[in-house]
């Protein structure tokens, strides 16, 4: 039935997500990057300096975790605030050297990675999975009931 159909469904996608992190967990433990730490590295190196509120809103991730981990890693050296941003909530941040290094160390595995993944369709196959996930995302942000 359509109900069976759906149970089945959301259950292996959270099977699929939880094996992804898991992958991409195993990879970047050899950097010594968390999952969350590679997302943040990525995103500032992609889009460049902003602030933890836009990256809250792209990534949508929990707020309070993603503060903690920003402050870690400011700690640690992978990211600093843009100079002469004021100390505040909204001041973007960039990645630092380190934050660099850490990247171009971690992104071939993590390119090989997603070309193991995405190599199992075929182009058309691509557009269309890409295309799928949109239409689920979409739907799972509107209530049915």
């Amino acid at each position: 039935t359509g109900q069976d159909l759906a149970s089945v469904l959301t259950v292996r996608l959270v099977r699929v997500q939880a094996n992804l992190n898991r992958q991409a967990a195993r990879i970047l433990g050899r950097y010594g990057l968390t999952l969350l730490q590679w997302r943040i590295l990525y995103l500032l190196k992609l889009e460049g300096p902003m602030a933890a509120t836009q990256m809250h809103e792209i990534m949508d991730t929990d707020k309070g975790q993603l503060s903690r981990r920003l402050k870690v890693m400011e700690q640690e050296g992978f990211i600093k605030p843009v100079e002469g941003c004021a100390p505040s909530r909204r001041r973007d941040l960039e990645l630092t050297d380190l934050g660099h290094q850490k990247f171009d160390a971690a992104i071939p595995d993590m390119t090989n990675r997603y070309e193991h993944i995405l190599g199992r369709f075929n182009e058309a196959e691509q557009v269309q999975l890409m295309d799928f996930i949109q239409r689920l995302d979409e739907a799972s942000e509107v209530d049915p009931t």
